[in-house]
């Protein structure tokens, strides 16, 4: 009987040691794993979005446009309904801005 209790002992310690072993590696884990949910979860880079070349140049020409119109006095109030504002949204009757 006093061979079984000491198999039993041995057993046991052997067990405990591996259980230690893995909860280091699941810890690890863990925190390996925080770490890269919270580079997920960053909130994403506010700012002005980039506008290739040929955006640039539709936009330049729109308010080219915009401009003229507005330094011609042809867009007055009356004649703003369906014209196309600085953002080149059509407006009716009322500026771009409101």
């Amino acid at each position: 009987m006093l061979g079984v209790k000491m198999d039993i002992d041995r057993v046991l310690t052997d067990l405990r040691a591996e259980r230690d072993r893995l909860n280091e590696i699941i810890i690890t884990l863990e925190r390996l794993q925080g770490s890269v949910r919270q580079d997920e979860t960053q909130p994403k880079r506010r700012g002005r979005k980039s506008m290739d070349k040929a955006a640039r140049q539709e936009v330049s020409e729109r308010m080219k446009r915009y401009w003229s119109r507005r330094r011609s006095g042809s867009d007055t109030k009356t004649e703003t309904a369906g014209s196309e504002g600085p953002s080149g949204f059509m407006v009716s009757g009322k500026t771009a801005a409101a």
